[in-house]
């Protein structure tokens, strides 16, 4: 989100790959909870960082339950969410407003431009 917001203030990225952004515009999406940004900076504040990752992944974004336990097997993958589990709270914080079953507003990212590469 914060790329695509990146590229519609001008900034000079020329390739930009979006993959699954987590937006909520339909009125029958399931919503992340409303404490996603507390809770998840809680658990950053009480040491908790894998439980921060699990939470975020599966009860904020809506992964299915069993790929925590997946990550953990792939040799690295889980050492290195976990190192950066307290970027999470950041990223909490730039999805709000975008996740609360209303159309994105007319024109959102009309600054940057679609190119195919």
């Amino acid at each position: 989100m914060l790329a695509l917001e990146a590229a519609a203030a001008g900034l000079p990225i020329t390739r930009l790959a979006v993959n699954e952004p987590p937006l909520v515009v339909d009125p029958a999406d399931r919503l992340p909870p409303a404490d996603l940004l507390q809770r998840v900076s809680e658990l950053i504040a009480a040491g908790q960082r894998g439980e921060a990752v699990r939470y975020f992944m599966v009860d904020g974004m809506g992964a299915p339950a069993f790929v925590p336990a997946l990550l953990h097997l792939m040799p690295g993958v889980w050492k290195r969410l976990t190192a950066v589990a307290h970027t999470l709270p950041y990223d909490a914080q730039i999805l709000v407003g975008y996740q609360a079953r209303r159309p994105l507003p007319a024109g959102q990212w009309a600054g940057s431009r679609r190119r195919r590469w």
